[in-house]
This record gives structure tokens, C-alpha cells and sequence, in this order.
């Protein structure tokens, strides 16, 4: 099984502060064979023969967690993700920031593309791979995210212009802006700080199960005002709870919210 390298590929101008990367991607079934796998960034090298062992591992790891869809093993910069979908099972090796809303997406358009493709081709994924030209341009141009975000660009760097000075002019504790694929755009956290931040996103966001317009929440130090931008945008703001009224907080939301929308508006 040969891992194709991608580091090739014409990276889009990333637009967070942090270069976020997938860096392996692989398909494997029950009995662990690995039909597919695709090296993007070179970071992490592994070798051919190490394939199988590793994707078998992936599968008695996930057999052990039993009745989730989704494993995770998360290391200090790096987290596994398994998604499974019926018989076949979907990893990824990526940074710890990348949101996992986004990868279920990756795995739903994958799936069926890959399903269409076993069934075309007439191929026993018991015994052959699933490589071709076709599936690496339809995986490559999920994973390094062509398309929507060339045309969001100069829409995303004014917006960005304007989260940098409002941050700056007002008493936040931090500032996020996902896009409606849970890509980052912006954040003014830290590394650890944003993890942790998206793992409760990521939690929050899937028990309600995508369809919330507005989000709020309290920790012991912390107020966390968050809604959605006109389908596009997910915004999250974060307060000192012993500083900022919820009055104020609610009032900076809508500010902030009022001007993206005035963007979004002008670039349409």
C-alpha cells in the first residue's frame, strides 16, 4: 500500500493566526485493511509497510469503543480521528484545532463518492485499494479547502481587519470566527486556550445537533455569547464573568454581528 504525497498541492492563503493541517488521511475496513491513505503536509512520515499495522491498531482501538461513530486520541499537538460509516472506517491525523464538525462533513461526501466508485468499478474491498486519479482531485479539493474559500476571501480578510480592531477596543477575554464548515478564521486565543474551546463547541453544538441559532453558556470565570451569521459564520465571544454585565455581552454580540452582516452585505 503506497501513501501518496500530497505536499505538493497549492495551499490557499490561511487567514488564522495558526497554519491548521490534516496531515494523514486514510480508509480502512473492519479487518483493518487500509484501501486508501494520502500524506498531505510531510511532517509526518510513515512508512509503506507501517500502513496496515497502523490502521489495524486504528480498528481495535475503535471496536474497543464500542457504540460511537466517532473515536478520538488526542496528543499533545496532534489528535486521531475515526469516523466510522457502516463497514468502512475514516482517519484522520490532524492538528489538535481542527474542528470535527468539519471532518464529519469531509467523511459524509467522501463516503458516498467512495461507495459510487466501489460500485462503478466493480471492486472487492476486500483485497483491492480504492486509488485513483478521480478520488484524489475529489478528496484533495475537500481536504486543502478549494473552492468556497478563494471566493470568501477578500470578504474574510475585511472581516478580519475589523474582529483585530474590536478586539483591541474592547474588554474581551477572546474572540473566535468559524465559517459555516467549522474552519477557523479567526481567533485571538491561545493553542491551549482554542482547544479547549472547541472541544465544548464541538459538544455543545452536536447535542443540539447542528440546528441552534444561538448559543450561550457560563463557566466559573467566563461568559460565552455565540450565534450563527447568516448561515455563514459561527461567532463566539468571550467575557469575563466577574467584569461584563450579560446586558453588555449581549450588546457586543449584536455589534459585532450588525458589522459583519454589513460586510457580508457590501461584498454581495
Amino acid at each position: 500500500m503506497t501513501v501518496e504525497n500530497s505536499s505538493k498541492l497549492v495551499q490557499n492563503i490561511n487567514t488564522f493566526q495558526e497554519d491548521i493541517k490534516i496531515h494523514y488521511f486514510f480508509i480502512f475496513n473492519n479487518a483493518g485493511m487500509c484501501l486508501y491513505a494520502r500524506n498531505y503536509t510531510n511532517q509526518y512520515e510513515m512508512k509503506d509497510n507501517l500502513i496496515t499495522a497502523f490502521c489495524s491498531a486504528l480498528i481495535s482501538f475503535s471496536l474497543e469503543m464500542v457504540g460511537k461513530q466517532v473515536k478520538i486520541i488526542e496528543m499533545e499537538q496532534l489528535k486521531i480521528i475515526i469516523i466510522q460509516r457502516d463497514d468502512f472506517f475514516y482517519g484522520f491525523l490532524c492538528d489538535v484545532h481542527v474542528n470535527l464538525l468539519l471532518l464529519e462533513d469531509y467523511v459524509n461526501k467522501i463516503d458516498i463518492r467512495v461507495r459510487k466508485f466501489i460500485e462503478e468499478k466493480k471492486i472487492n474491498t476486500n483485497i483491492q485499494n480504492v486509488h485513483h486519479n478521480t478520488m484524489n482531485k475529489f478528496i484533495d479539493n475537500l481536504v486543502s479547502n478549494n473552492g468556497s474559500f478563494k471566493e470568501n476571501k477578500s470578504i474574510e480578510y475585511s472581516i478580519i481587519r475589523y474582529l483585530n480592531d474590536f478586539i483591541h477596543n474592547n474588554e474581551l477575554e477572546g474572540l473566535v470566527l468559524l465559517n459555516n464548515r467549522g474552519k477557523i478564521v479567526y481567533s485571538s486565543l491561545n493553542s491551549i486556550n482554542l482547544k479547549n474551546l472547541l472541544r465544548e463547541l464541538d459538544f455543545r453544538i452536536q447535542i443540539c445537533n447542528n440546528s441552534i441559532l444561538k448559543l450561550f453558556y457560563s463557566s466559573k470565570n467566563e461568559l460565552i455569547y455565540s450565534e450563527y451569521i447568516n448561515d455563514q459564520y459561527f461567532i463566539v465571544l468571550i467575557f469575563d464573568i466577574k467584569k461584563t454585565t450579560l446586558g453588555m455581552a449581549e450588546y457586543h454580540l449584536k455589534k459585532v454581528i450588525k458589522k459583519i452582516n454589513s460586510i457580508l452585505l457590501k461584498h454581495s
